[in-house]
């Protein structure tokens, strides 16, 4: 997809802030690290390299972002003469601008912000199938009938503040929320319906869906589940009757096997409780077949665990660089598969993004004047 040896800057908007890395990939996709951009100066970064042929990634928090996608067919009135790129850009930002009226509300409920402060960024077509043909772009065709989808992403108005020196800066930008790159990374290994499950250390749990169903009205899906590792943790406070700390230093102990047979029966008791309780909540939130695992801390769980339909997975931090041949150099090469992907995972979505950078460009500038 890329040249010798091409440029990236990564941007990772957070809820505690932006996090950036800069890095270079060859041919032979080699990562070298360059720099992180601790001091925040992005204007003046991309003023000394706009010269240069560098890529923005913008990753958004998922507390900071939201994703819909909405199936369309495109009617042409005459299959005479070949799609012009105009004709196609038309109809893409009336639907967009027809789906932002519509998801605004649900979206600022969702990130639990004002109707107002709900930004829409970026609008994406992908899938596109031309008379029934599934082809890359439609441009140039003679069909009748278009299909595809459509995907948007909002955020909010002071994360989009963040983005827009990246936004503007006059370099190609490739926008995405960072738990859909994770997600999109395993459907780069071959994995068609594919479901992650994330637990977060404030406590809540996720459920990222990725089903690409032509009768599907909703591809991909974010839901959150109605069980987190806090109920566990509870379940030991009120048992011992003591705090979080002194429960979690207990279990965190009972991982290293240095607990007394009697309280390691009580902890892995409950946590079978807790653990029913989890594949009730998941059939609930929808999932189903295989689920892939993303915690911040160890679970006491024997993946892969199966119960009714739902199989959970050992998240593959290290294979997916490894089949998909990626190596490092620099300060990436001394982090842990895990670290690495958590900063890389919004590159890999990038690198093999096969959209129309003309039509998502050319969107892009037509929506954004629905900010207001």
């Amino acid at each position: 997809m890329f040249g010798t040896r091409e440029k990236f800057l990564i941007l990772n908007i957070e809820p505690a802030g932006p996090r950036t890395v800069v890095f270079g990939v060859g041919e032979d996709k080699n990562i070298r690290f360059q720099k992180n951009l601790d001091d925040w100066n992005i204007p003046k970064f991309f003023k000394d390299i706009s010269r240069k042929n560098m890529t923005a990634v913008v990753s958004l928090h998922p507390a900071l972002g939201a994703v819909r996608i909405v199936p369309f067919k495109f009617v042409r009135q005459t299959q005479s003469a070949p799609l012009e790129h105009t004709e196609l850009e038309n109809f893409l930002a009336q639907l967009s601008q027809k789906a932002f009226l519509e998801f605004r509300a649900d979206v600022a409920d969702e990130l639990g912000i004002d109707e107002l402060d709900a930004i829409l960024v970026e609008s994406k077509p992908f899938a596109y199938r031309a008379d029934g043909s599934s082809v890359s772009s439609p441009i140039g065709h003679k069909s009748k009938e278009i299909h595809g989808f459509l995907e948007l992403l909002f955020t909010t108005r002071d994360a989009f503040d963040l983005m827009q020196p990246t936004i503007y800066s006059g370099n190609p930008v490739f926008m995405t929320l960072h738990d859909k790159s994770e997600l999109m990374s395993l459907k780069k290994m071959g994995m068609e319906k594919i479901s992650l499950l994330e637990f977060s250390e404030e406590g809540g749990a996720r459920l990222l869906k990725f089903d690409l169903d032509k009768k599907n009205d909703m591809p991909a899906s974010r839901k959150s589940v109605a069980w987190s590792p806090s109920r566990f943790f509870t379940r030991l406070e009120e048992l011992w009757n003591v705090d979080r700390k002194t429960a979690m230093s207990i279990y965190f102990l009972y991982l290293k096997d240095e607990v007394s047979p009697k309280l390691k029966a009580q902890i892995e008791k409950i946590w079978n409780k807790e653990t029913s309780t989890l594949f009730s909540a998941l059939r609930q939130a929808g999932a189903r077949g295989e689920v892939y695992v993303k915690t911040w801390m160890p679970l006491p769980l024997t993946l892969p665990a199966r119960q009714k339909g739902i199989t959970l997975l050992e998240f593959p931090f290290g294979d997916i660089f490894d089949r998909l041949g990626f190596t490092f150099e620099g300060k990436l090469s001394e982090l842990s598969p895990r670290e690495a992907f958590a900063q890389l995972s919004p590159f890999v979505e990038c690198y093999y993004d096969s959209s129309d950078p003309q039509v998502s460009h050319s969107l892009r500038r037509r929506i954004h004047w629905l900010i207001g």
